[in-house]
């Protein structure tokens, strides 16, 4: 019995499974239904200049640079905050999508490292640290619904409609602006760039990485509804819940699914799928019953069949939630569920940190078989 059909005996659901994947036919599923039509967008349209830079305390390079879009004339920039290694060219990276309000709450910087983005961790780790702070693309803002259209989406001159995109899909769009600033900036290997996110941005990460190949891995932590969790099984937040509390998060069409998310063309598994045949991590807390470790649990589950299409090798061998605060790595998947409620801590940040570490040991690896491979072939 595929892990599938376990899932749907289990729970009397039918959860959609393509019998072939079509990668270009399962994104435009998720433009019109969920998260809104990524506006198209050139690369070369994109710049960046460095405000400041200074040397840390902890031995990094801290710059402070405006991420530059050129569209028509026109210029819209928005804040990043990097830090990498000093003297150090190549540094893999994590890049975390959030905003002021949490920033603050978790006394970011203030205080040495913190468990929401432990910077001093990472960089004696060797990775390079970037923080992209939305609130300088499309600010989250629960009192006024239309507030996020002040910034990105106004430049970008979207056109209101049914699948026009929302919050989260301007978010992603701006990590991967991001991206194309990575790619430019010798001391950062933008081959090994991840995206992470926690909660609304844990669903970030994974439509950022759904849409843009180049990031390495997507990390999605307590992303919940819209997110890694699965919608047919899902307690806790739901959409209903969504379309009054921030409909902005998401496109129109999203909210035709309200007490009827059984009667949406995919799952998220899906989602998850489309991180295929690159790296993708989910994480839980087992006291997070808003975003619902099982049901997160079960679409990576769930998005192994799809690797195994893709990748042609198992990627994630688990058929059961992991017990509380221990980890499962598979070769293209990876979950861990921790003790607690809704959060994102030093927990979370050992077990990415032990996961990037081991699929760049054995991307080493494979270079060195290929470059041995290409040194023996007879010419």
């Amino acid at each position: 019995m595929t892990s599938i059909e376990r899932i749907k005996w289990m729970y009397q659901l039918d959860i959609p499974m393509p019998k072939e994947w079509n990668r270009e036919e399962i994104l435009r599923l998720y433009e019109t239904y969920e998260f809104g039509v990524t506006p198209s967008f050139s690369s070369e349209n994109t710049d960046f200049s460095v405000d400041s830079e200074e040397i840390t305390d902890f031995g990094a390079v801290c710059k402070k640079i405006s991420v530059v879009l050129k569209r028509e004339g026109k210029e819209y920039s928005y804040p990043i905050t990097l830090y990498h290694p000093e003297g150090k060219e190549k540094s893999p990276a994590f890049l975390m999508v959030t905003k002021q309000l949490l920033l603050d709450r978790y006394h970011f910087m203030e205080e040495g490292d913190t468990g929401f983005f432990p910077v001093q961790s990472l960089i004696q780790r060797g990775y390079a640290a970037i923080v992209l702070n939305i609130d300088g693309v499309a600010r989250d803002n629960q009192e006024d619904f239309e507030d996020f259209k002040d910034g990105l989406y106004r430049f970008l001159d979207i056109q209101e409609s049914d699948d026009s995109i929302g919050a989260i899909g301007l978010w992603a769009f701006s990590a991967c602006r991001v991206m194309d600033c990575l790619e430019r900036m010798p001391e950062i290997d933008a081959t090994r760039v991840a995206v992470v996110g926690h909660s609304r941005f844990g669903k970030t990460a994974l439509w950022a990485g759904a849409q843009d190949e180049r990031f390495y891995l997507s990390v999605s932590n307590n992303s919940g509804c819209g997110g890694a969790a699965n919608f047919r099984i899902k307690g806790g937040e739901r959409i209903a819940f969504m379309k009054e509390v921030v409909p902005y998060w998401f496109c129109k069409n999203y909210y035709q699914f309200a007490f009827q998310e059984e009667k949406l063309p995919f799952d998220q598994h899906m989602l998850i799928g489309l991180m295929a045949p690159r790296y993708v991590y989910v994480a839980s807390s087992n006291m997070d019953y808003w975003a619902d470790p099982d049901a997160e649990f079960i679409s990576t589950m769930l998005a192994s069949e799809i690797f195994k299409k893709v990748c042609g090798e198992e990627s994630f061998d688990a058929t059961e939630i992991p017990p509380a605060d221990s980890a499962v790595f598979g070769n293209h998947i990876a979950y861990h569920v921790k003790s607690g409620g809704h959060s994102l801590n030093y927990v979370d940040w050992e077990y990415y940190l032990d996961y990037m570490d081991e699929i760049n040991r054995k991307k080493r690896e494979y270079k060195k078989v290929r470059d041995a491979k290409r040194l023996n072939h007879p010419s």
